[in-house]
């Protein structure tokens, strides 16, 4: 009689758990609608001369020479940085030996 109970209460538990999870507007697939989404992604480069340039996410600045070169970022990442054509960048991030980001070609937006 016990252990029906227990099996009882175990499967009430579990009902009870999947019609939570049915009612939460936070579970379930997600689908991003760009009409209705603002994304913003902007870096902003500042030349520090000698070919030395500040790298703003919107936070704290990286500071990193372009020269293509693998130089410590935040977070413990690398950075490489070059330049390919007066308007034309690259900007590789790395952890751990891995590409986190790759940003080929990019325009060059000074301050």
């Amino acid at each position: 009689m016990l252990k029906r109970a227990c099996h009882l209460v175990v499967l009430t538990c579990l009902l009870g758990a999947v019609a939570w999870a049915a009612s939460d507007p936070l579970v379930g697939d997600w689908k991003l609608n760009p009409q209705k989404s603002k994304l913003t992604d902007v870096m902003k480069v500042e030349s520090l001369g000698g070919n030395k340039y500040s790298f703003d996410f919107g936070g704290n600045p990286e500071i990193a020479v372009a020269d293509g070169t693998d130089q410590p970022g935040h977070f413990g990442t690398m950075v490489a940085v070059s330049v390919d054509a007066p308007d034309q960048w690259t900007f590789v991030r790395k952890k751990d030996g891995r590409v986190l980001v790759a940003d080929y070609n990019e325009p060059h937006h000074s301050m």
